[in-house]
């Protein structure tokens, strides 16, 4: 695809870049720009569109001079001046770009919204219009927008341009009053009808979903009804699995209960801490363990002379 016109500008100029975008564009003409950067590398991408570009407007300006991006996209279309490509710069404030740019003149489009109009912009609008072969765009532009009776009186004075057009493409036939108006009450037509056919029709029943067939539903195709003795069938196995899982979940619970009932509960002295299958015995006040009287552990050993 091929365009009218390729905008370069910083990130930080995008708001007056798309705003001299979308005026363009209300000219009827092709523009790139990419609205959605955010990175200021220049790239292979745009490099092509440059080159299918009939022409290339800078916005200069304090951030435009530090951008990689604006420098290498106004190199390579300054680079293409000899073939007669128009190179076009735009000054948005007061700062003077680099050489080889300083010489040449610059459009200035400090003051430029989406509804006034500056000198610059008048100057850059005349010199893409002879590039593209129109004629009085200013006049056009000088037309207050809603003031339909002379833009209409401009479209008659210019019925080649694409502004008279009345936003199809340059190249497309226009749709003849009378057939676009049959086309329209025709398709009207048909949609009334089916709007009537569907508000009209009797309330869907169970009965009336079973019959319901792909031509007057086309969207979901009917489904067989299925005999009763299948609808039996698959109510039984459903009440068949849901008991099989209520009985699963009573088998479950009793285990629970017969633990806990079953559970061995050891008596302990009290004050003593609860340990798992831990039996506490106890002795008489004032006795010892039995075990604890073993003759073998009161007898006296060897004596041991460790003094030498």
């Amino acid at each position: 695809m091929s365009y009218d016109v390729f905008v370069v500008a910083a990130l930080e100029d995008r708001d007056m870049a798309k705003l001299v975008t979308r005026r363009l564009r209300g000219l009827k003409m092709r523009v790139w720009y990419d609205a959605k950067s955010t990175d200021d590398v220049f790239d292979a991408k745009e490099s092509r569109a440059i080159d299918r570009s009939k022409a290339m407007i800078v916005l200069w300006s304090e951030n435009a001079v530090k951008s990689s991006f604006v420098r290498a996209a106004a190199g390579q279309g300054y680079s293409k001046i000899a073939e007669g490509y128009p190179f076009i710069q735009a000054a948005l404030d007061d700062v003077v770009p680099y050489e080889p740019y300083s010489t040449d003149e610059r459009h200035g489009l400090v003051g430029f919204t989406s509804r006034t109009n500056t000198e610059g912009w008048f100057d850059i609008v005349s010199l893409l219009e002879k590039q593209q072969g129109r004629k009085h765009l200013k006049d056009w532009l000088l037309i207050p927008t809603k003031d339909r009776d002379a833009q209409d009186a401009w479209r008659d004075k210019h019925p080649k341009d694409p502004l008279a057009q009345k936003g199809q493409p340059v190249g497309v036939k226009k749709t003849e009053p009378k057939a676009a108006a049959a086309a329209t009450g025709a398709a009207a037509a048909t949609a009334a009808a089916a709007t009537t056919a569907r508000t009209t029709a009797p309330k869907s029943t169970p009965a009336t979903k079973a019959a319901r067939t792909s031509a007057t539903d086309p969207i979901k195709p009917a489904e067989p009804a299925k005999p009763a003795a299948a609808v039996a069938a698959s109510d039984d196995g459903d009440l068949a699995r849901d008991g099989l899982i209520w009985w699963m979940l009573a088998a479950i619970a009793a285990m629970f209960l017969l633990a806990y009932l079953v559970r061995t509960v050891q008596a302990r002295p009290s004050g003593l801490p609860a340990v798992a299958n831990t039996v506490y015995a106890t002795c008489p006040a004032g006795t010892v363990p039995r075990n604890l009287l073993d003759e073998r552990l009161l007898q006296p050993g060897p004596i041991v002379d460790d003094t030498e």
